[in-house]
């Protein structure tokens, strides 16, 4: 049976980017999302990302503004424009790099690369300070249900492997397939064509 009785319930991660933890270099977050269940996926409907080294809070969802605050300001995010100039802006992980990763980023010609942690990977795409950020490797659906939530306030999007929104399943399978975090859909045929 399914252990989740109610169609809401809230994804926690009190430690996402275990290994930038251990390297102390400040780029682990704490992250909350609330879910909501329809037809038995569940699809995040606020989020909560704070990375405490720099005091920096993201959050938005449905109905809700996506917003970037820190100890002394806060302000309103949207995602980078499509008309901005190139080369395109790639986050990646810095802990976690493959074959796969590479081949997508060849694949988009002319980008500058940033490497970081977390979720915050997610964060600087809602931001406007990145374009994309793919992630081919493993995840739990804590890992990014609350940045995805933060994305999609922003204007940006969270695609599966066919280029379809990401959706969770908090029950049978926790991992992530591998997905995409974009500002806008002008990549999606490249993202689904590289998932071969």
């Amino acid at each position: 049976g399914d252990p989740l009785t109610s169609d809401i319930c809230w994804l926690v991660d009190p430690l996402d980017g275990t290994k930038e933890f251990i390297k102390r270099n400040g780029m682990f977050t704490v992250n909350i999302a609330l879910m909501s269940r329809r037809g038995g996926r569940w699809n995040p409907v606020f989020g909560v990302v704070h990375a405490p080294v720099t005091s920096t809070t993201w959050f938005g969802g449905i109905g809700v503004a996506a917003e970037r605050r820190t100890y002394d300001s806060s302000g309103p995010m949207i995602v980078r424009p499509s008309s901005e100039p190139n080369p395109t802006r790639l986050v990646a992980s810095g802990s976690h790099r493959g074959e796969k990763d590479e081949s997508f980023a060849a694949s988009l010609g002319k980008y500058d690369l940033v490497r970081m942690g977390s979720s915050l990977k997610a964060c600087v795409v809602a931001e406007g300070s990145a374009d994309l950020y793919p992630r081919f490797g493993p995840t739990s659906c804590w890992d990014i249900a609350a940045a995805h939530a933060v994305v999609i306030a922003a204007g940006g999007l969270v695609l599966d492997p066919e280029g379809k929104t990401l959706d969770y399943d908090l029950v049978d399978e926790i991992l992530n397939p591998h997905f995409l975090v974009a500002a806008d859909n002008r990549w999606n045929e490249l993202w689904v064509s590289n998932q071969n």
